[in-house]
């Protein structure tokens, strides 16, 4: 039997013209979408720390579910935009798609922005556009959207407040050393760069601080100051605040260490307290973080824990539960490049964030 092929395309062309052209006048729609799509996607992952190039993170889990969200976005809008035609109102139909189209651009594009806040906090310029986009994006909206995105903006708001009413601890961001304290510094490297543990410590401590401020989280910074604060003063100020906050606080010591070694590490104090969940919390982030580009973390597991003990000043002598992290070595050149790093010192932000999170909303400690 000989098959008629223009046969065939005859029949094709019958099935699928209507369809296209049904979707023709809302194909620059579908395309808008799905590139803010992609945006938020990419921004996702950088605020998650996920590489690029290697992939290094990719949650398979959550770009399904954003995928999810994005096809139920089109089978909402085109189920809007087919009941409307049909009903002979062509134009009302093309106008109903372009606003909800709008609204879920803003949507992808604000939480796209604010994930690279959230990645690149130093930036002041992404805030400026975060903030500006929000502006601008609500004025090329019809009129009677304002309202309501006024609404579920507020609604947000409330919701935030709340998972604030629920915070439960108070975190204190220690950044150990002072400009003038001695040592505490890289060796000068053959590229001429050093690292100088103040600056670290306190850079660091700024990140956590900007990422704590967006999740609408309340914490202290022990030693605003850049000079040295002795070990005594910063204990006293951090017990002053464990009494104001009724015993409603933890303390995150944040250093860079030294010794020849490699990796990451947490100390508490000696014996169990509630500082060693806080220091467990820590390494599951920093496993989740470090482990799978090789970086080695460096345990204890000899009493059930992974963090080390040791009689440290700071963890001795403070009243709440304290940890203090050892964020890789200042003096092995690898190690040292990667902390001198945008992308190392964002990833070491993340993890005692992470951590400060879960520990604030009890779930912890």
């Amino acid at each position: 039997m000989k098959i008629d092929l223009e046969y065939f395309r005859f029949i094709a062309v019958s099935a699928f013209s209507p369809i296209l052209a049904y979707f023709t006048p809302t194909k620059g729609f579908f395309i808008a979408l799905v590139v803010m799509f992609a945006f938020n996607v990419i921004a996702g992952m950088r605020a998650d720390g996920v590489s690029i190039v290697r992939c290094n993170n990719f949650s398979m889990r959550k770009f399904k579910n954003s995928l999810a969200e994005l096809l139920l976005y089109i089978v909402l809008l085109y189920a809007v935009y087919i009941a409307i035609s049909q009903c002979g109102d062509l134009k009302g139909a093309l106008m109903a798609m372009k606003s909800l189209t709008y609204v879920l651009l803003y949507v992808y594009l604000c939480n796209g922005l604010k994930n690279y806040v959230k990645a690149y906090p130093q930036n002041i310029g992404l805030r400026i556009i975060y903030h500006v986009v929000r502006l601008e994006f609500t004025r090329i909206m019809p009129s009677y959207w304002k309202p309501i995105i006024e609404r579920c903006k507020e609604e947000m708001e409330n919701k935030k407040g709340g998972q604030r009413m629920k915070q439960v601890f108070i975190p204190i961001l220690d950044n150990g050393h002072g400009i003038d304290t001695a040592g505490k510094r890289s060796p000068v490297w053959d590229d001429g760069t050093q690292l100088f543990e103040w600056e670290f410590n306190r850079d660091i401590v700024k990140r956590v601080s900007s990422m704590l401020e967006a999740e609408g989280i309340q914490y202290r910074i022990l030693v605003p100051e850049t000079k040295d604060v002795s070990l005594s003063a910063r204990c006293k100020r951090a017990n002053a605040i464990y009494s104001e906050t009724s015993g409603k606080c933890f303390l995150i010591s944040v250093h860079a260490n030294a010794g020849g070694g490699t990796g990451w590490e947490a100390y508490t104090s000696v014996g169990q307290t509630k500082a060693d969940l806080i220091a467990t919390e820590l390494y599951k982030e920093a496993e989740k973080e470090f482990a799978p580009d090789g970086w080695k973390i460096r345990k204890d597991t000899s009493d059930g824990d992974p963090d080390k003990e040791s009689q440290f000043y700071i963890l001795k002598h403070t009243k709440c539960p304290a940890v203090l992290v050892e964020n890789f070595f200042m003096d092995t050149r690898k190690d040292c490049a990667f902390i001198q790093s945008e992308d190392g010192r964002n990833r070491v932000s993340k993890v005692i964030f992470e951590t400060i999170k879960s520990v604030c909303y009890g779930r912890v400690i």
